[in-house]
């Protein structure tokens, strides 16, 4: 416990499967899945003042070659963040560095999965974790991807 965790946050994070510094390696693989819904969209457009019709429009957005309308940006990195902030990882991970490049639309209902693959590990004044990144839809066509670094506690 040199780390300053308490045994009681140890224990936490050893039966909730969250993972810490220590647990990974490099070439791990990890995944997760988000569905999209519409308030999803709504939300973020309230969010970021991003009121673009192709995301709460769905003839605009039909108009304009696409089956319905189609998340921001912000929520398909949205499922990144939560993994790395919530879901996956131990509290106090931050995120460094995030570069994505969106291939394909995500619709809201769409229920997208994420894998990360740990590709390298190093120490600078924190321990910091690069990953590839990749979102796909329900068709596995990615829809975005890329790299992300985080420091992530021990």
């Amino acid at each position: 416990m040199s780390n300053g965790a308490s045994a009681a946050e140890e224990q936490a994070s050893s039966k909730s499967g969250r993972k810490s510094f220590v647990d990974l390696s490099v070439g791990q693989v990890f995944k997760a899945t988000e569905r999209i819904r519409w308030w999803n969209i709504f939300l973020a457009a309230l969010a970021t003042g991003d009121f673009n019709p192709l995301h709460w429009n769905p003839f605009f957005a039909r108009r304009h070659e696409l089956k319905g309308i189609i998340a921001h940006g912000i929520l398909t990195t949205g499922v990144i963040s939560k993994a790395f902030g919530s879901s996956l990882f131990v509290p106090g991970v931050k995120v460094l560095n995030i570069n994505i490049e969106f291939k394909r639309p995500v619709y809201a209902g769409d229920k997208v999965s994420l894998v990360m693959e740990v590709k390298e590990i190093r120490f600078a004044d924190l321990p910091m974790v690069r990953f590839n990144v990749a979102v796909v839809n329900p068709n596995v066509k990615v829809v975005c991807q890329g790299t992300v670094l985080v420091a992530v506690p021990y």
